[in-house]
């Protein structure tokens, strides 16, 4: 038996290098695989997951990946198996700070002034 002299290569024929598989995963464990032209817009995979998941609302949630969804896999080099998490709700929380003051600083009273509002 011969030994074969071709070698086994990871690059794909110049055929599918326009395509690229991607992955949408989200809260509840779903994964959804989408193969689709590098030139095809990022939105075509949003509509894809939003068609394949119907307790989904079109257009609620949120996809994590950065940039516009009218950009392509292309501008952001996108691999195949690169995956894109969805959020079904973010909740935007605005942060509230306290005024921390020692007790010093607490039983002295604020200066006056136009600032402040009184009159000394």
């Amino acid at each position: 038996m011969s030994a074969s002299t071709s070698e086994k290569t990871d690059e794909k024929p110049a055929a599918f290098q326009e395509y690229v598989t991607l992955v949408v995963t989200d809260q509840d464990g779903r994964r959804l695989t989408r193969t689709m032209r590098r030139s095809d817009q990022v939105q075509v995979l949003m509509d894809f997951y939003y068609s394949m998941v119907p307790t989904v609302k079109h257009g609620e949630g949120v996809f994590s990946f950065s940039g516009p969804p009218t950009r392509m896999p292309a501008d952001y080099n996108m691999k195949d198996g690169d995956e894109i998490r969805f959020f079904p709700e973010i909740e935007l929380v605005t942060p509230v700070l306290r005024d921390l003051r020692t007790s010093q600083d607490a039983a002295s009273p604020a200066p006056c002034g136009p600032a402040t509002g009184c009159r000394s």
